[in-house]
Protein backbone atom coordinates (compact mmCIF):
# COMPACT_ATOMS: atom_id res chain seq x y z
CA UNK A 1 0.00 0.00 0.00
CA UNK A 2 1.49 3.30 -1.05
CA UNK A 3 -1.02 5.89 0.22
CA UNK A 4 -1.16 8.25 3.15
CA UNK A 5 -3.50 7.13 5.91
CA UNK A 6 -5.75 10.17 5.43
CA UNK A 7 -6.46 8.97 1.88
CA UNK A 8 -7.53 5.46 2.92
CA UNK A 9 -11.13 4.34 3.22
CA UNK A 10 -12.69 4.10 6.69
CA UNK A 11 -12.26 0.33 6.75
CA UNK A 12 -8.62 0.56 5.68
CA UNK A 13 -7.99 3.14 8.42
CA UNK A 14 -9.47 0.74 10.97
CA UNK A 15 -7.06 -1.97 9.85
CA UNK A 16 -4.07 0.38 10.05
CA UNK A 17 -5.15 1.46 13.54
CA UNK A 18 -5.60 -2.15 14.67
CA UNK A 19 -2.22 -3.11 13.21
CA UNK A 20 -0.53 -0.25 15.07
CA UNK A 21 -2.16 -1.36 18.33
CA UNK A 22 -0.83 -4.90 17.86
CA UNK A 23 2.78 -4.11 16.90
CA UNK A 24 4.18 -4.52 20.42
CA UNK A 25 2.12 -7.60 21.39
CA UNK A 26 0.31 -5.94 24.30
CA UNK A 27 -1.02 -8.01 27.21
CA UNK A 28 -4.03 -5.67 27.43
CA UNK A 29 -5.67 -4.41 24.26
CA UNK A 30 -8.52 -1.88 24.43
CA UNK A 31 -10.35 -1.26 21.15
CA UNK A 32 -13.18 1.15 20.39
CA UNK A 33 -15.49 -0.27 17.73
CA UNK A 34 -12.70 -2.01 15.78
CA UNK A 35 -14.96 -3.40 13.05
CA UNK A 36 -16.93 -0.29 12.10
CA UNK A 37 -16.63 0.32 8.38
CA UNK A 38 -15.02 -2.99 7.45
CA UNK A 39 -16.63 -5.56 5.20
CA UNK A 40 -18.08 -8.77 6.70
CA UNK A 41 -15.17 -10.98 5.61
CA UNK A 42 -12.58 -8.69 7.22
CA UNK A 43 -14.81 -8.37 10.32
CA UNK A 44 -14.85 -12.16 10.68
CA UNK A 45 -11.06 -12.31 10.25
CA UNK A 46 -10.54 -9.61 12.88
CA UNK A 47 -12.62 -11.53 15.44
CA UNK A 48 -10.88 -14.83 14.73
CA UNK A 49 -7.51 -13.10 15.11
CA UNK A 50 -8.49 -11.44 18.40
CA UNK A 51 -9.76 -14.74 19.82
CA UNK A 52 -6.53 -16.46 18.78
CA UNK A 53 -4.50 -13.61 20.28
CA UNK A 54 -6.20 -14.18 23.63
CA UNK A 55 -5.76 -17.92 23.60
CA UNK A 56 -2.17 -18.10 22.37
CA UNK A 57 -0.64 -14.90 23.78
CA UNK A 58 -2.54 -14.61 27.06
CA UNK A 59 -3.82 -11.19 25.97
CA UNK A 60 -6.95 -9.61 27.42
CA UNK A 61 -8.99 -7.72 24.83
CA UNK A 62 -11.60 -5.16 25.87
CA UNK A 63 -13.84 -3.91 23.08
CA UNK A 64 -16.64 -1.39 22.88
CA UNK A 65 -19.25 -2.08 20.21
CA UNK A 66 -22.85 -1.52 19.24
CA UNK A 67 -22.97 -4.79 17.30
CA UNK A 68 -24.75 -7.31 19.50
CA UNK A 69 -24.14 -10.05 16.93
CA UNK A 70 -20.44 -9.68 17.73
CA UNK A 71 -20.87 -9.46 21.49
CA UNK A 72 -22.51 -12.89 21.67
CA UNK A 73 -19.08 -14.54 21.22
CA UNK A 74 -17.38 -12.67 24.05
CA UNK A 75 -16.39 -14.25 27.33
CA UNK A 76 -17.88 -11.38 29.33
CA UNK A 77 -20.28 -8.58 28.39
CA UNK A 78 -20.99 -5.35 30.24
CA UNK A 79 -23.90 -3.21 29.07
CA UNK A 80 -23.47 0.46 29.92
CA UNK A 81 -26.06 3.24 29.92
CA UNK A 82 -25.18 6.81 30.90
CA UNK A 83 -21.86 5.64 32.32
CA UNK A 84 -23.46 3.01 34.56
CA UNK A 85 -23.30 -0.76 34.17
CA UNK A 86 -26.82 -2.13 33.71
CA UNK A 87 -25.90 -5.81 33.10
CA UNK A 88 -22.71 -7.85 33.39
CA UNK A 89 -21.85 -11.48 32.73
CA UNK A 90 -21.36 -14.05 30.02
CA UNK A 91 -23.66 -13.51 27.04
CA UNK A 92 -25.19 -16.95 27.46
CA UNK A 93 -25.87 -16.43 31.17
CA UNK A 94 -27.42 -13.01 30.54
CA UNK A 95 -29.75 -14.54 27.95
CA UNK A 96 -30.84 -17.12 30.55
CA UNK A 97 -31.07 -14.64 33.45
CA UNK A 98 -33.18 -12.17 31.47
CA UNK A 99 -35.12 -14.89 29.62
CA UNK A 100 -34.28 -13.31 26.27
CA UNK A 101 -33.39 -14.59 22.82
CA UNK A 102 -31.09 -11.69 21.87
CA UNK A 103 -28.59 -9.45 23.62
CA UNK A 104 -30.51 -6.44 22.33
CA UNK A 105 -33.45 -7.65 24.43
CA UNK A 106 -31.17 -8.23 27.44
CA UNK A 107 -29.99 -4.63 27.18
CA UNK A 108 -33.51 -3.27 26.91
CA UNK A 109 -34.78 -5.42 29.79
CA UNK A 110 -31.81 -4.57 32.02
CA UNK A 111 -32.55 -0.88 31.50
CA UNK A 112 -36.24 -1.49 32.17
CA UNK A 113 -35.38 -3.33 35.41
CA UNK A 114 -33.52 -0.23 36.60
CA UNK A 115 -36.24 2.14 35.43
CA UNK A 116 -33.93 3.52 32.75
CA UNK A 117 -35.76 2.51 29.59
CA UNK A 118 -36.05 6.08 28.34
CA UNK A 119 -32.38 6.76 29.00
CA UNK A 120 -31.32 3.59 27.21
CA UNK A 121 -33.47 4.36 24.20
CA UNK A 122 -32.20 7.92 23.94
CA UNK A 123 -28.50 7.17 24.38
CA UNK A 124 -28.27 4.00 22.32
CA UNK A 125 -26.45 0.84 23.21
CA UNK A 126 -22.94 0.98 24.56
CA UNK A 127 -21.44 -2.41 25.08
CA UNK A 128 -18.03 -3.44 26.28
CA UNK A 129 -16.83 -6.98 26.26
CA UNK A 130 -13.65 -8.91 26.52
CA UNK A 131 -12.06 -12.14 25.44
CA UNK A 132 -9.88 -13.67 28.09
CA UNK A 133 -7.58 -16.65 28.00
Amino acid sequence: MDRRVDRLSGGERRLVSLSAALIHSPKLLILDEPTVGVDPLIRHQIWRYLEELCLKNDTTVIISTHYMSEAINAGTVCFISNGQSVAYGSPQQLLVDYRCHTLDDVYYNSCQDLGKTDACESTGISTQYSFQS
